[in-house]
């Protein structure tokens, strides 16, 4: 039986709307918008740790991706970066990183895969916050319940 007053299931549901959001508005515009950034990063305070304001050092790895190919047209964007700040600071370093793992894994495999199935044009954008999102949830369940 599920109890609905467990804080876990509303911050896991007040977490999981903006991951979908930023899943549905980076896949229809390649964009993750601000605000959407900074509503994830509010859902750090219903459950606040301080240990876990290093999260947002998880977005370092991608800093530096987007840094090194900053002259490229296509590389990470600033959106990604920041949607993975924020949703470090929700989950803390430990749950952060396995999210993160989970996601860059996810996003591999699925455009290794579709590349090899659908060739593509070069240059084309790939959304980055669906496999991200859903590392992040899957680590979120995981470390919750």
């Amino acid at each position: 039986m599920v109890n609905l007053c467990d804080l876990n299931h509303w911050h896991l549901l007040l977490f999981g709307v903006p991951l979908l959001l930023a899943t549905y508005w980076d896949i229809r515009w390649h964009i993750i918008p601000n605000w959407l950034c900074a509503t994830v990063f509010c859902v750090g305070f219903v459950a606040f740790q301080p240990s876990h304001l290093l999260g947002i050092f998880i977005a370092l790895p991608l800093l530096i991706g987007a840094l090194v190919e900053r002259n490229s047209t296509h590389s990470i964007g600033g959106g990604d970066i920041k949607f993975t700040a924020a949703c470090g600071f929700v989950l803390g370093v430990q749950t952060g990183m396995v999210g993160l793992m989970l996601g860059l894994c996810l996003f591999v495999v699925y455009y290794a895969i579709k590349g090899v199935a659908l060739p593509q044009k070069k240059g084309q954008p790939m959304p980055m916050a669906p496999s991200l999102s859903a590392g992040f949830t899957a680590s979120f369940i995981i470390a919750q319940f």
